[in-house]
């Protein structure tokens, strides 16, 4: 009856999941650094995060996640968990030596990782409250659940996408190589960081 919201779940999955965001990086890096599993892993520590938002919002907390105090605060906190992500990377470049063995050792380490990079991006609350206020308005109640089903599906299968085509360069890159891409995915952090901690001050001020 419903099956149509299904479709909209996946189209929106796909658009949410082709997005280049601190997210994306983070699969990235890991893959090719600790192997395809560790990647999963990641990806299912922002699937956590997505759901928790998109639960949050759906039991009506989208307005304290839109404020304008909880943006400015989001920016602040996020900018300084990504500033640190960006230093960390930096510096733990100059320390690898190796590229890891593919184990799942550290699996609670890379879901956590995962979690925290999204849940302190504070684009994801607003992208989520979009989203879920717009399915709110444009759906039947019945629908919602196949709509966000579908779309949190979509999403993580393409995360791990991610992470298995990520991992493909493990065979053909060396030390130097996983170096490079630690190094840019450090970067890469410190800009996004010192742009949300900026853009928080300007608000401020």
């Amino acid at each position: 009856m419903h099956s149509e919201y299904i479709i909209y779940g996946i189209l929106a999955g796909i658009g949410a999941a082709i997005s280049f965001g601190p997210a994306f990086f983070t699969i990235t890096e890991t893959s090719i650094q600790k192997g395809f599993l560790n990647g999963v892993f990641v990806s299912v520590g922002i699937s956590i995060s997505d759901i928790m938002y998109c639960t949050l919002f759906i039991f009506g907390l989208d307005r304290f996640f839109t404020d304008e105090l909880f943006r400015i605060a989001g920016s602040l906190i996020g900018g300084a968990v990504l500033l640190g992500f960006g230093i960390n990377h930096i510096l733990n470049s100059k320390k690898l030596t190796r590229i890891e063995v593919n184990t799942i050792r550290s699996w609670h380490q890379n879901i956590l990782k995962g979690f925290v990079v999204n849940s302190f991006n504070p684009y994801v609350p607003i992208f989520w409250a979009g989203v879920v206020t717009t399915a709110g308005i444009n759906m039947p109640k019945g629908a919602i659940a196949l709509f966000f089903g579908a779309m949190l599906t979509t999403t993580v299968s393409f995360d791990i996408l991610k992470s298995w085509i990520a991992s493909r360069f493990r065979n053909v890159g060396d030390r130097n190589f996983t170096r490079w891409i630690q190094v840019v995915v450090g970067l890469l952090f410190l800009i996004l960081g010192l742009y949300l901690l900026a853009s928080a001050f300007v608000r401020l001020f």
